[in-house]
């Protein structure tokens, strides 16, 4: 990883102190954004029965995440390598999740649209099983990714993936809510009350699952705490502005006065989907390696 910062000598000792990643800096960010919010619209458009739902959310995933991916990678041609380690690589496992929502996803929207048959057969029930399990592993898997290597203390938990998995679901609730209050698919019928429901118990649970996030961080090494203090200080505006005050807060309060129907649920979108964006921004930019030599002064 790239960094400016010198390292030192403590107590005749070479170390490498406080580092943050700098190459995730906005693509990868977006492509988590991306592939959490494409999965987790999908998902809650098989949950529902809601057809054009499920369209958007395999082109968000599919498209959107795998061009973010594409335009990050130093080679394109040769990803397929990342395929090839499913045993040991959150990687290759997403990887093969993704092509399996693009198949089975497709396959279930074009069935349940009548473009082919099977629509009143067993073998939709078996399609919809296989593309909710492909959502559900594209939901998270990013959570895996971060949180598998240990060289950064913050990412190093398990609570990462819990917070993937519910962040795309609170981004695709707010994302199906609006299109069905849009009338995007006028001919399908949506329980717009149960997402409303939905979308206001993920708000609570996604910052209750932050503020355990960063307090466990807090308490459990210097590194994880340098992170936190990261976050309170150089980025403290895009996650207080951002993540909290505009993503959950504001969110919050729309979603509880404006009305089904009101054009202010563009607004409400923007407002969550900025939100959505921010925290995955502003968690991959605070991640701070532990230092090689964690015997020295800094890093106790």
């Amino acid at each position: 990883m790239k960094t400016s910062l010198s390292y030192p000598v403590d107590n005749e000792n070479f170390v490498m102190g406080f580092r943050t990643q700098t190459e995730w800096r906005w693509l990868i960010p977006l492509a988590f954004f991306l592939g959490g919010l494409g999965g987790g619209l999908f998902m809650i458009s098989l949950v529902t029965g809601y057809t054009a739902g499920a369209l958007v959310g395999l082109l968000i995933a599919v498209v959107g995440k795998g061009a973010a991916h594409f335009a990050y990678l130093g080679n394109p041609l040769r990803f397929w390598r990342a395929v090839m380690k499913p045993q040991t690589s959150w990687i290759s496992r997403g990887i093969i999740a993704m092509i399996g929502l693009a198949v089975f996803g497709t396959l279930w929207v074009a069935m349940k649209a009548g473009v082919i048959g099977g629509a009143d057969s067993g073998l939709l029930t078996v399609i919809a099983v296989l593309a909710g399990i492909s959502a559900a592993v594209v939901m998270a898997y990013d959570g895996f990714v971060i949180a598998t290597p240990p060289s950064i203390p913050l990412w190093h938990s398990a609570l990462m993936p819990i917070l993937a998995a519910t962040y795309s679901l609170l981004g695709g609730t707010t994302l199906a809510l609006v299109m069905a209050a849009n009338q995007v698919g006028e001919h399908e019928v949506v329980p717009t009350s149960t997402l409303h429901t939905m979308e206001l118990v993920l708000v609570g649970f996604n910052f209750a699952l932050l503020v355990v996030l960063l307090t466990v961080a807090w308490s459990a090494s210097a590194t994880a705490r340098e992170s936190v203090v990261l976050l309170l200080s150089k980025y403290s505006v895009p996650f207080v502005g951002g993540v909290i005050f505009v993503g959950l807060g504001l969110t919050t309060v729309l979603a509880l006065t404006i009305e089904e129907g009101s054009s202010a649920l563009l607004f409400l979108a923007a407002c969550g989907l900025i939100g959505d964006l921010l925290m995955w921004f502003t968690i991959l930019n605070i991640g701070v390696f532990q230092p090689i030599n964690p015997r020295a002064r800094f890093a106790r």
